[in-house]
């Protein structure tokens, strides 16, 4: 009797069928990722970021975590953003040092990553946040992604202490989101592996088009300023290595166009600290034409931002914001990281003994004026965001094997 073989394919796929359907699979594990907010310049940077992450929920599971600082600044902006941080540290304390801010942050920093177990974290800037909770990362063996990345000036103490952690993180850093062409060639230059850089934009610029897209809220600064068509001249500064005689003479410098150009206003958030607000308020309290008001939320600060003829500044992102909207900067500071404005003309470097002069020139001059009052795209197109999390995707599954967070040296250590 002959036996006829029967194929074997039918009963095969059958298995393949009723093992998809019937027998329970473990789900694909979620990407967790610790979004680090410190500052306040921190949060305007990561919202776009946490947002983007907070659109993947399929895939990315998103841990805010806020240190505690600029707690009266920082909490107002977070509700605006509808963020809500996972952690909160809290470790500020009046007048501490950078020595007790860092000491105190590593040991909540380790206990929030212990506890987390992230397979990465986003840490933004040069704060000493940032550079402290990615070398707490680094410590626990965390792949760090640093966004902003190859910001430099190449003198450790201006900006201080940014420019030296942002040298450091850039050591400790698996993914180095640069801004621009310029940082990009900066941590080439210094020997970072070119597959770990990935050319953003500034997420900055993400957060200024979707803010100028939201109504303006109703504020007394916004409210003054629209029933006027004098032109405004912003005035910030809180920077630690201006503080002293260096900001007291930019002060003076200041208070000298107020009386020269009566025909302006000029605002001045003044920060917090408590150096800036004395100073201020001894320079500034008999100026008729200068208005001191308390630091002013950040949806507020855009659209006032928006309605300036000049801002006179040391703030870093300020350079970006205003370069955005076509408004020229002069930068009170010996250098800067943020070339591009430069470059482009919409900003300058002043120094704190030309302030005055060089202010003075383009407040009088319409033509000097006009060659620095161009909007230009030089930091981003809005768009950095995106790239940030469709990178940290791309290499979900190796971040998930924890294949960045032991090198072969460590193995069997």
């Amino acid at each position: 009797m002959k036996v006829i073989a029967r194929p074997l394919w039918p009963h095969v796929i059958y298995l393949c069928v009723w093992a998809l359907c019937f027998v329970p699979h473990a789900e694909a594990e979620l990407l967790r990722v610790v979004a680090l907010i410190g500052t306040r310049p921190e949060a305007i940077k990561m919202a776009p970021v946490i947002w983007e992450l907070q659109r993947h929920p399929d895939t990315i599971e998103c841990y805010v975590v806020d240190t505690g600082q600029h707690v009266q600044m920082l909490r107002p902006l977070l509700r605006f953003f509808r963020i809500t941080p996972n952690v909160s540290l809290s470790i500020m304390t009046r007048s501490q040092s950078l020595a007790s801010l860092s000491s105190q942050l590593a040991t909540k920093m380790d206990r929030a990553l212990r506890k987390i177990e992230p397979h990465i974290i986003l840490v933004q800037g040069d704060t000493t946040s940032a550079f402290v909770s990615g070398l707490t990362a680094f410590y626990n063996q965390i792949p760090v992604g640093h966004v902003e990345a190859g910001l430099r000036t190449y003198n450790l103490y201006s900006p201080f202490p940014e420019e030296a952690n942002r040298h450091m993180l850039s050591v400790i850093t698996t993914f180095s989101f640069s801004p621009t062409n310029i940082s990009t060639k900066a941590l080439l230059y210094e020997g970072v592996d070119a597959n770990s850089i990935v050319q953003t934009g500034n997420t900055v610029i993400d957060t200024i088009k979707w803010m100028l897209k939201q109504t303006p809220p109703d504020h007394h600064i916004l409210n003054r300023l629209s029933k006027t068509d004098k032109k405004v001249v912003l005035v910030t500064s809180h920077r630690r290595e201006s503080l002293g005689e260096v900001m007291r003479n930019l002060f003076t410098q200041i208070r000298a166009l107020c009386r020269t150009f009566t025909d302006h206003l000029f605002l001045f958030p003044v920060h917090l600290n408590p150096a800036v607000q004395e100073l201020a308020h001894e320079i500034f309290d008999d100026v008729p034409n200068i208005f001191l008001e308390a630091p002013i939320t950040y949806d507020v600060f855009v659209h006032v931002l928006a309605r300036c003829h000049l801002a006179l500044t040391d703030s870093g992102g300020i350079q970006e914001e205003a370069s955005y909207m076509g408004v020229p900067v002069l930068v009170m500071r010996k250098n800067t990281e943020r070339p591009e404005g430069v470059i482009a003309g919409v900003s300058r470097l002043v120094h704190m003994d030309n302030l005055g002069q060089v202010a003075n020139r383009l407040l009088s001059s319409p033509s000097e004026y006009r060659r620095m009052a161009r909007k230009v795209t030089v930091y981003g197109d809005g768009y950095a965001s995106e790239r940030i999390v469709r990178h940290l995707l791309q290499h979900k599954t190796a971040l998930v094997k924890r294949e960045f967070s032991v090198s072969a040296e460590l193995e069997g250590l």
